[in-house]
C-alpha cells in the first residue's frame, strides 16, 4: 500500500526536475531560420525592383572549403533572383593576373557585386586584390575604403563585412541589448575580429579584443565578466572556459571538422550548460553570413542604380589620322583623373579615325573646364582633334 504513494511521489519529483531542466535550457540562436526570413523578404524586394543583379565570385578552385561555400552562396543567390558568375583561380595565377580580373569586373556594368573568397592561393597577395575591388561593388565590405567608413561609423552608405554584419542581424532578431554591456571578441583577423569589434563599439558596447597571444589568465578574467562572447579562432572546440555569466550570450563563428562531424570553435556541450544563449554549429553564423552577403549585393545594385541616375556624363570625340596609341593615351589621361569609361565606339573611314567615348565625370564635374583643356592639349600633341562636351549639350547639338 505504501509503494503506490511512494511511486507517485517519485514520479512527481522527476517531473519537477524535468520541468526545471527545460526552464533552464540554453536558448539556441537559430541562424538558419533567421537567414531564411531575411532571404524571403529579400526575394520580394528584388522581384518588385525589376533589377538585374549579378554577383561575381573569385575563388581557389583547389580549396574544398571555398568551393563548398561558393556553391552554397550561388544556390541561395539563385533562390532570390540574383545571378552568379564564378571565376576559378589556382596557384598558376599571380597577384597581377587576379588584379586584372578584378579591374575587368569593376568596369563590367552587368556585375553588381564582387566577392573574393578567402583564402586565395599563396601566389596571390589578398590584401592587394581586396583593395582593387571598387567600393561600390565590394559585396563583403573588405576594401580599405569601406573598412575606413566602418571605423568612422560613417553615415555614408557602405558595405559591411558579411560575417560580422550577419552576427549583428542575428542578435537583433533575438532583441539583444548592446548598449552598456561588455563584449569579448576572440580573434583579431581583418576579415572578422577587427570589424566585429568596431560594430560592437559603434553600438556602445565595451569591447575587449583578444587573440592567440592573449594570456589564458586574461581570457578567463575577461570571459567571466562578458555579457557577449564571440569566438573566431579556427580551432575545433577550443573555447571551453567554465566560469561564465549564466546570462551570457556566446557566438561561435568557427567551422571545423572533428571525427567526421561539423563543430565550431566553442565546446558546445560544456559551454551551453553555463550560458543563456549560444549559436549552434552548423545552423548558426554560417547561414547568416551567406544571407547578409546576398542582401549586400542587392543593396549595392540599388546604390549603383541611384548613382547612375545622378551620374554626370560627358562625350569625348577624337577625330584625325589613325594614330597608334591614341586610344591608350586618352584612356590613361582619363584614368589619371579618376574618370570611368562607360562606352566606346570607333570607326575608320578613308583613313580618318573617329572615336567617341561616353565617360563618367561625376568626380571631376567641378573641374570640367580643366579636363577639356587637358584633353585638347593631348590632341594637339598627337595631331588629332579632341572635343569634350557634357552629354546633355552633346545630345542637344546632335538633334539640331
Amino acid at each position: 500500500m505504501i509503494l503506490k504513494p511512494l511511486k507517485r511521489f517519485l514520479f512527481l519529483v522527476k517531473l519537477f526536475v524535468h520541468i526545471c531542466d527545460n526552464l533552464a535550457m540554453v536558448l539556441l540562436l537559430d541562424g538558419k531560420k533567421t537567414a531564411k526570413k531575411l532571404l524571403d523578404d529579400l526575394k520580394k524586394q528584388i522581384e518588385s525592383s525589376s533589377l538585374k543583379i549579378k554577383l561575381a565570385t573569385i575563388f581557389d578552385q583547389k580549396n574544398p572549403g571555398s568551393s563548398m561555400y561558393v556553391n552554397m552562396k550561388v544556390k541561395k543567390a539563385a533562390q532570390v533572383g540574383i545571378e552568379s558568375e564564378e571565376f576559378k583561380v589556382d596557384e598558376s595565377w599571380n597577384t597581377d593576373k587576379v588584379v586584372s580580373l578584378v579591374r575587368k569586373l569593376n568596369d563590367d556594368p552587368t556585375v553588381s557585386g564582387i566577392l573574393v573568397q578567402s583564402p586565395l592561393p599563396e601566389t596571390v597577395d589578398e590584401k592587394i586584390v581586396f583593395d582593387e575591388i571598387s567600393p561600390l561593388k565590394d559585396a563583403d565590405g573588405l576594401t580599405a575604403k569601406n573598412q575606413g567608413l566602418l571605423f568612422q561609423d560613417s553615415k555614408i552608405a557602405h558595405a559591411l563585412p558579411a560575417t560580422p554584419s550577419g552576427v549583428i542581424k542575428l542578435l537583433n532578431e533575438y532583441d539583444f541589448v548592446f548598449s552598456g554591456k561588455q563584449a569579448l571578441v576572440i580573434g583579431r583577423s581583418v576579415l572578422f575580429g577587427r570589424p566585429m569589434s568596431l560594430l560592437l563599439v559603434n553600438r556602445d558596447m565595451t569591447v575587449t579584443l583578444a587573440h592567440s597571444k592573449t594570456p589564458k589568465e586574461t581570457l578567463i578574467k575577461e570571459a567571466k565578466n562578458a555579457d557577449l562572447i564571440i569566438v573566431a579562432v579556427g580551432k575545433a572546440e577550443w573555447f571551453d572556459l567554465q566560469d561564465l555569466k549564466n546570462s551570457a550570450v556566446v557566438i561561435d563563428v568557427g567551422a571545423n571538422r572533428k571525427d567526421s562531424k561539423a563543430v565550431g570553435d566553442v565546446n558546445f556541450d560544456e559551454v551551453s550548460k553555463r550560458v543563456a544563449a549560444i549559436t549552434p554549429v552548423p545552423g548558426g553564423v554560417g547561414p547568416m553570413t551567406i544571407a547578409t552577403l546576398i542582401e549586400q549585393t542587392y543593396n549595392l545594385a540599388l546604390e549603383q542604380k541611384r548613382r547612375k541616375i545622378s551620374m554626370k556624363k560627358a562625350v569625348i570625340t577624337v577625330v584625325g589620322d589613325d594614330k597608334p596609341g591614341i586610344i591608350a593615351a586618352v584612356s590613361t589621361r582619363l584614368s589619371e583623373n579618376q574618370i570611368n569609361i562607360l562606352d566606346v565606339s570607333q570607326t575608320l573611314m578613308d583613313n580618318v579615325f573617329t572615336m567617341s567615348m561616353l565617360v563618367d565625370i561625376t568626380k571631376v564635374d567641378d573641374k570640367f573646364q580643366e579636363l577639356q583643356n587637358s584633353l585638347k592639349e593631348l590632341g594637339k600633341n598627337m595631331s588629332v582633334s579632341i572635343h569634350t562636351q557634357r552629354q546633355e549639350i552633346f545630345d542637344t547639338i546632335s538633334k539640331i
